[in-house]
């Protein structure tokens, strides 16, 4: 294959593989003759050489830098590319790529002899151990990272690096910036005088984009202290430290950061158990006078390694550095205990990114790679055992989905079958999101699958399952035994596995699934209304999921409410979210835009709604509230729902803090559960600063309510409406117009409905849609390159 380095048409002794040719000898024990391959079809050498073969031998080429197709590149002179490619297809069947470096860019001479032989019909065209090795690193730090994931970012200004430090701000918990990149942003955001360094408009845009995204990430970023500077860059230059509060003199250059600075980068790669490296070094560590900050982050790395963290350097120039400051002893050592030290950074970057690699997607389904993939499997699991984490990876060397989806369609699976599970479960086959999520899974350990069919079919609330639907039907296999994991709710064509567990922890969900957590009656019952904490849910991961989507309240998972901060919450990194409870769903996205209009002073906000799954039908004694109850307001959880109006806890407040903390203390709610079943009414009380009209108010929310999807937010215009009108209603909110009232005072009341366990519903899986959509925008082409290379089974796609 093509070799690392300068390309050179001259046979020059110090290129040549012929050396190679005497170590194989003596390693096989059997002549191994040396031949050139190039000018002409086949050099005679080559074809004499390969007639004198005897069967099972050896002959060894030379370097193909040598090969007039090889040193050609361009546009027009890619032919003699091709043509070379051509002529070496003849010598075999099989083509190993084996240089990631190649893999990426087409332009390149060795990518286009490499494409050229990719593209010649071979049986087979696989990839050999270095380029398998290195998408297997690849996959382990992003597609399944151990958390904390640290970034390491130094080289160019953030304008080369964009598309590199935008994909990492996705994934990672902390970045460490150095280099120029550092110094442009301590330069523009801190006002730090840093010597000769000129910032031009661009890099002023490109530096206000790099910490407004790490803060909506909500990444830490952690920049240089103190600096080491030079008035030029020469091993005789003479050193000078200087740090923030001093500044560095115009005339003269940073070229390494400092001591202080060190120690305070340290602190990050101390915490965490993955690490990426990407961009460049700390400075300009080709000299031994600036190299000192390079080196010592670099062993600060490899204490991390050390301890048992993941690190992946995806920057050939501190691949060397490190070999060279650390020795080739202790790079090696690096990679035997897992380091991943890239030999085409260029390549890793534009994978990372998600960039399909123009070798990779020629590749054919090699039976070669089979043992790495069994290798690499085998490497994962071990790992995920070992620490406990969200492990997309791990999830999918466990049970595969019950059949392979398109890469655009959400896994589900559903925790709890009740009003909100179900509602899930239509939504995905008869509403908004049917060919967007398909359920794949469902867990319920009151419930088997023959209830499941007749809940389903028979709602008292939303009506039967449509004639003109898919059927519905039950399989339950022989294996799986009465109530086993062998059953089967069939939606048409549709298998949705019924998982009997009696604990979340004993969910054995397929592989990538996002799980929706639907039990409301565990967020009502004995919880004041706060529902499930993340550590509850989070149990769910360690069971094959690679998210959980709660929907209902937590005291400490991230609140994600659809229309107001869902898009900037959700990320690749959201492994447990929440959608709140069905008040906040409807009037924080709703204060939100009168805030943005007219400025709200205060808001009380009221929620007529049907007793939540668990309510009572008779009086009896509530969960939490025997001997010893500190509070009252439990006792009313077991009161007649049926017989009684009556207050329910709300946490809008605290919502509203998380949510829009532009209204932090400004916002309260109440919740009534009322004798009814469907949907219910929403009241709102809001104090504007200046007085406004009906009309502008209702063309301003008119107008904010078009911007979103149908099922967030509506404005209508019904007469004489009432709570059954909107039972099938998906939106979370649905303002009545006509009952619009404002008065001088800028006190406005408005009145509108929702159906609280669909809006429940829909803002669940509006959220997974965003999470799987965050994933696909990071992890696609390193799923579709992975594949490629069968290192993960199919499903990894979906995750």
């Amino acid at each position: 294959g093509a070799g690392a380095g300068e390309l050179s048409p001259a046979r020059e002794a110090r290129h040549s593989l012929r050396p190679l040719a005497e170590v194989l000898q003596h390693m096989l024990g059997a002549e191994v003759p040396f031949a050139f391959v190039c000018e002409g079809p086949l050099a005679p050498e080559a074809d004499a050489a390969l007639v004198a073969c005897p069967p099972g031998g050896v002959v060894l080429f030379e370097d193909l830098r040598f090969c007039a197709g090889e040193v050609a590149g361009l546009d027009g002179e890619a032919v003699a590319a091709d043509a070379l490619g051509a002529s070496l297809a003849l010598l075999g069947d099989v083509y190993c790529l084996e240089t990631f470096g190649v893999a990426e860019d087409e332009c390149r001479s060795d990518a286009s002899l490499s494409l050229s032989l990719l593209k010649v019909p071979l049986p087979v065209r696989c990839a050999g151990p270095l380029l398998a090795q290195e998408i297997e690193a690849l996959a382990a730090c992003v597609l399944a990272p151990r958390r904390p994931l640290c970034a390491v970012v130094g080289g160019d200004l953030i304008k080369a690096q964009r598309p590199h430090i935008e994909a990492l701000l996705n994934v990672c918990d902390e970045l460490v910036l150095g280099g120029p990149l550092a110094l442009a942003v301590k330069s523009h955001a801190f006002g730090v005088q840093l010597g000769a360094s000129v910032l031009k408009a661009e890099d002023l845009a490109e530096v206000d984009w790099l910490l407004a995204h790490a803060k909506e990430r909500r990444v830490r970023v952690h920049l240089p202290c103190d600096y080491i500077a030079a008035d030029l860059n020469s091993p005789d230059a003479t050193r000078m430290t200087s740090d923030d509060m001093s500044g560095v003199p115009k005339g003269l250059h940073v070229l390494d950061i400092g001591p202080r600075t060190v120690a305070r980068f340290r602190q990050p790669l101390r915490r965490a158990m993955t690490i990426v490296w990407l961009g460049g070094p700390m400075g300009c560590c080709e000299f031994e006078k600036f190299a000192g900050g390079t080196k010592a982050v670099l062993e600060a790395c490899a204490e991390a390694v050390a301890r048992g963290a993941v690190l992946s350097v995806l920057c050939q120039e501190v691949t060397r550095a490190a070999a060279v400051m650390l020795g080739l002893g202790l790079q090696e050592r690096l990679r035997a205990k897992g380091a991943h030290l890239s030999t085409g950074g260029s390549a890793a970057c534009a994978f990372l990114c998600g960039s399909s690699l123009a070798a990779v997607k020629h590749l054919s389904d090699a039976p070669d790679t089979a043992a790495a993939a069994a290798t690499a499997a085998a490497a994962a699991a071990a790992a995920a055992a070992a620490v406990p984490s969200p492990s997309p990876l791990r999830s999918s060397l466990r049970a595969p989905p019950p059949a392979a989806l398109p890469s655009s369609v959400v896994a589900l699976g559903i925790c709890g079958f009740g009003r909100v599970g179900r509602a899930v479960l239509r939504a995905t086959v008869l509403g908004a999101h049917s060919g967007k999520a398909q359920v794949v899974a469902i867990s319920d350990a009151q419930c088997d699958v023959e209830q499941m069919l007749y809940l389903l079919a028979h709602d008292s609330v939303l009506g039967k399952w449509p004639s003109d639907a898919p059927p519905l039907s039950t399989s339950r296999s022989a294996a799986g035994g009465e109530g086993g994991e062998g059953d089967f709710l069939l939606v048409g064509s549709t298998r949705v596995m019924v998982l009997k567990a009696r604990v979340a922890s004993e969910c054995n969900w397929p592989a990538g699934v996002t799980v929706i957590d639907t039990q409301l009656g565990a967020h009502a019952s004995g919880l004041g209304g706060r529902g499930l904490t993340a550590a509850q849910v989070a149990v769910h991961l360690r069971q094959g999921a690679k998210r959980v989507v709660l929907a209902g309240p937590s005291p400490d998972a991230p609140l994600c409410i659809p229309g107001l901060n869902a898009k900037q919450q959700v990320g690749s990194r959201s492994h447990v979210i929440a959608t709140g409870d069905a008040l906040a769903l409807a009037a924080l996205p709703l204060l939100g835009a009168l805030h943005a209009s007219f400025g709200v002073q205060a808001a009380g906000v009221s929620l007529l709604g049907p007793a939540l799954e668990g309510g009572r039908t008779v009086d009896s004694p509530a969960p939490g509230a025997g001997p010893g109850a500190s509070s009252h307001v439990s006792w009313r959880t077991g009161r007649g729902c049926g017989q009684n109006v009556a207050p329910a806890p709300s946490g809008l407040a605290a919502a509203a803090a998380t949510a829009l903390p532009a209204l932090a203390g400004k916002v309260g709610g109440v919740e009534w559960r009322v004798p009814t079943a469907g949907a219910g009414a929403l009241d709102v009380t809001v104090q504007l600063r200046s007085a406004a009209s009906a009309q502008s108010v209702l063309l301003a929310l008119e107008r904010w309510s078009s911007s979103l999807p149908a099922r967030t937010a509506s404005v209508v215009h019904l007469q004489a409406a009432v709570s059954s009108d909107f039972t099938a209603n998906a939106a979370a909110l649905t303002l009545d117009a006509a009952l619009t009232l404002t008065l001088e005072s800028g006190l406005v009341k408005l009145v509108g409905w929702q159906h609280a366990e669909v809006a429940l519903a829909q803002a669940a899986l509006e959220l997974a849609a965003l999470g799987d959509a965050a994933d696909r925008s990071v992890l696609g082409g390193l799923l579709r390159a992975a594949e490629a290379l069968r290192l993960l089974p199919p499903l990894a796609a979906k995750a």
